[in-house]
Parts: C-alpha cells; structure tokens; sequence
C-alpha cells in the first residue's frame, strides 16, 4: 500500500460504532421478540439499500486501478466489507478511516487498512487520496457528544452543527480530487437514527431530547441526539464543487442526498 495511506489523521466526529447484530433484543419474552422482528426487518431494508448505494458509488466515480480510497468514519469497514470485493478487482486501495480504535480492531480483524484518527480536526494533506468515501457520517459532525444532550436550544444547536459540518466537508474536498458522500434526507417518512416517523423526530430539541430519553429505555433502535439532518440546498452549499447532488426517493419520500465528484486527475 501506498505510504500516504497509512498517515495519521484527525477529525472531530465522536459517533459510536456498534455492529446492528450486536443491539439485537433478547428474545425472552413477547415484547422482544416483537422489537426482534422489527429489528431483523429494517435490517434486511437496510442492506438492500445499502447496496444499491454501493453500486451507485461504483457507478457513479469511474473507478480505475490504483485509486486510493478512504472511508472516512467508516468505524468497523462494515460497508466495505459486505461489497467491497469489486474494489478489489478493480485494483483500488482502500483505507478505513475512524477515531474509534476498538471499530478500527474490527475493521483490520477483516483484512481492512485502517487510519487511526485523533483529536479534533482533518488534518490530512492535500490530495491524500483519490476519493473519498463518506457514508452516513457527516450528519453526526455537529456538537462535542458530551453537550448534545443538554443543548436544547435550536437555533443554537443549528446553527454551531451547520459550522462544524462545513469544516468537515472543506476537509473532505481538500483531502481528495473525488468524494462520495450520503446523508440522510432530513424529510424522510421515517428518521434514520430513531427510527421514528418524521414528525416525532422534528419536534422542538427540548422535546426530542426528552422523548429520545424514554425510549431509548425500551425502543428497539437506541442512539443520541447529536444528529443534524440536512436537505438538498444545505448539501449544495457545502458541496458546491460536486458533478451531481442525487437525491434517493423511496416510497415517494425523499431517503437520502449524495453529493458527489468524480476525480479529475485519472
């Protein structure tokens, strides 16, 4: 592997990374075996469409052999590991960047190149890679975890999310000549990280986070209020270099933004 692709680097995001099979419920008694086949459902919804994103990926950035790629916040390579083989034969070179060194152990545990990250900021060089590849991660840029839960205050947890959100995708454009990156739509019918249907999820931040706070006792998708979904326009602005922001319906809805651009420099 390149030398460059084992360079440390850093960045601010603090978001776990937890396997789905792992937050299974126990299957002891009624109500969990119903939150089990709840879970086991979204699961299989999940990976179908998690596989059709990956073959838009490839699709989309023309890959060529020797391209560098990273997976930035990729946390255990699970994405690249479930379809990553045709990277492989396309002679390309992946590299799973994240801070969490306990998801990094999975990642090379799978035969993955890892890029251990610190502190709080991107600090690798100009055009480090060929592409990067940002799955579900630039949402969860936004406050340090340790005040997401007693930031209530909208505006403010806005508008500080929206700055760090595009720190990091200045970050993404100077570190590769391509990027790929998906985000949740911020209109879906259902939200991604709860899985609650929108209207719940789009109440006042004090609201949420006291909801989020009783059912993260017995709700079968558990998570933290650090999220700041984002729509088509606010990925423009912070992609306005990309070839294309593709917005994904399903069902009619708005699922998820990608922006992306296909390097220039092959």
């Amino acid at each position: 592997m390149n030398p460059r692709m084992r360079k440390i680097g850093r960045f601010g995001l603090e978001s776990p990374h937890v396997e789905h099979e792992r937050l299974r419920p126990e299957r002891d008694d009624v109500g969990s075996r119903v939150r089990a086949f709840v879970f086991d459902l979204a699961l299989k919804q999940h990976f179908k469409w998690a596989e059709e994103r990956f073959d838009h990926f490839v699709r989309a950035m023309d890959l060529q052999p020797g391209m560098k790629i990273v997976d930035l916040g990729g946390g255990t390579g699970d994405f690249f590991y479930k379809f990553g083989r045709k990277i492989a034969h396309l002679g390309c070179q992946l590299a799973v960047a994240d801070i969490c060194e306990p998801a990094l152990a999975i990642a090379r545990s799978r035969g993955l190149n890892t890029i251990s990250m610190k502190e709080d900021c991107v600090e690798f060089d100009d055009r480090d890679f060929d592409i990067v590849f940002c799955n579900s991660v630039i949402e969860h840029v936004t406050l340090p975890k340790h005040e997401v839960w007693q930031c209530y205050d909208d505006a403010t947890f806005s508008t500080k999310s929206f700055s760090r959100q595009r720190e990091f995708a200045n970050a993404i454009r100077r570190m590769a000549d391509g990027y790929f990156v998906q985000t949740p739509h911020r209109d879906f019918i259902i939200e991604a990280h709860t899985w609650y249907p929108r209207w719940v999820a789009r109440r006042s931040r004090r609201s949420f986070i006291k909801i989020l706070t009783l059912t993260n006792r017995f709700w079968v998708q558990k998570t933290i209020p650090d999220f700041n979904l984002l729509d088509e326009h606010q990925m423009r602005d912070l992609f306005p270099d990309a070839d294309c922001i593709f917005v994904n319906r399903k069902l009619g809805f708005k699922k998820e933004i990608i922006a992306y651009k296909r390097p220039r420099s092959r």
